[in-house]
């Protein structure tokens, strides 16, 4: 039941005949439990704290250009309800028996990922039940285009698809990274198998997946390089994950359908060729580098996030959309928000792994926004706050490893 709950804050979804999303819905339960119930402690509350200035640099330049496009005050109302709808979810995971733990949490967020690929093969290889899934679902009008323009080319998840849904998976095998060098694994093969399923159908739904799966490597190489008895023990998973990586890809080629095949591995079937490591989602992506021409833009931005049909300057990049928007103000600010929570979090509880994972993390949304707008807070502000919730309550934040 816990992990149902914790999928619709991960992938909120608007159900027919209802309002407003389930993380919404949620946001509205945790205004509940701090106003009924006083559970919010009020010192959690400073992290508001880190949204107020790209709030002020948008206002700014919403009126310097007399657009008055406000989009990153929405922006900070978003992150708000976040907030309480993440408390909602501390209230349902802060409150299990005591030897439910940090690592227990990651694991409950690795496996809701899992679920969402799963789901996502099984609606894949059953249009029924896709069309099922898809009707007691509301979209607005470009999720419901995007989703029928790519049907049959690509695997399509449940309330999260493209770059959002590739952020999530990516950030999930980081986490199994974390797990891993953390000695919480009871069955090796059974979490190498997740591994690699959560990459593999990662992959079918948006190619954004590899990007974590190289942070997720990237962290694994890193951690105590020099160890021999981890240099050892690296290559042994390295060598299992490999192993269980070729039958999966195997699989595919045999089994699905050539067309979403070619589209998930267009760029090494292209690299393969020799027409180098590319893809046409990287060539167009290439195309989107374009930059302001006039000072003014670099100091308080155009004003302008989003057009009727399309972004504005076509470019969907994230650093390039913040630039255009407010500047080199705005570009900075979006990231105090992460940051502050990153440094609230570590300040409530560190420990030499945790902290390589959050800087990892932290690096992770950096890279992303090369390609698009992204953020992990609702991650971040979750952790925070069931961490502050374990800590302020006397609980154990990590037991002891299995070996």
């Amino acid at each position: 039941m816990n992990l149902l709950i914790l999928f619709f804050y991960i992938y909120p979804i608007i159900f027919i005949g209802l309002p407003l999303s389930t993380r919404i819905l949620y946001a509205l339960g945790g205004v509940f439990l701090f106003i009924c119930q006083r559970f919010i402690d009020k010192r959690l509350f400073s992290v508001w704290w880190g949204l107020v200035p790209v709030a002020l640099c948008s206002v700014g330049s919403g009126i310097l250009n007399l657009t008055f496009d406000f989009t990153f005050v929405f922006y900070a109302f978003s992150q708000i309800a976040i907030f309480f709808a993440s408390h909602a979810m501390v209230y349902v995971f802060g409150r299990k028996k005591k030897n439910f733990d940090l690592s227990d949490f990651l694991k409950c967020f690795v496996y809701v990922v899992g679920i969402q690929s799963l789901l996502a093969l099984l609606m894949f290889l059953f249009p029924a039940l896709h069309d099922f899934m898809y009707s007691i679902i509301r979209l607005n009008e470009l999720e419901d285009e995007m989703v029928d323009s790519t049907y049959g080319m690509r695997l399509q998840g449940w309330g999260s698809n493209f770059f959002g849904a590739g952020i999530i998976n990516g950030l999930a095998l980081i986490l199994m990274t974390y797990l891993f060098l953390n000695k919480r694994v009871r069955r090796l093969w059974c979490f190498t198998i997740l591994y690699v399923f959560i990459l593999v159908i990662g992959i079918l739904i948006a190619r954004t997946t590899l990007i974590g799966f190289l942070f997720s490597l990237f962290y694994l190489l890193v951690w105590k390089w020099k160890n021999p008895y981890w240099i050892k023990r690296k290559m042994r998973w390295m060598l299992l994950v490999c192993l269980i990586l070729l039958s999966g890809v195997s699989f595919i080629f045999l089994y699905l359908d050539a067309k979403v095949v070619m589209w998930a591995f267009e760029m090494f079937i292209n690299y393969s060729s020799d027409a180098g490591l590319s893809s046409a989602s990287t060539d167009r992506l290439k195309e989107m580098y374009v930059y302001p021409t006039s000072l003014k833009t670099y100091l308080i931005g155009d004003g302008l996030f989003n057009l009727k049909d399309h972004y504005y300057m076509e470019t969907d990049v994230g650093y390039l959309r913040l630039l255009f928007y407010g500047g080199i103000p705005v570009a900075l600010c979006f990231f105090i928000y992460p940051y502050m929570i990153i440094k609230k979090t570590l300040a409530t509880y560190s420990s030499p792994l945790f902290k390589r994972l959050l800087f990892i993390i932290f690096l992770y949304v950096l890279v992303l926004n090369f390609k698009g707008l992204a953020d992990v807070n609702l991650f971040l502000i979750l952790l925070y706050g069931l961490l502050f919730h374990w800590v302020k309550n006397g609980q154990t934040v990590e037991s002891d490893t299995y070996e």
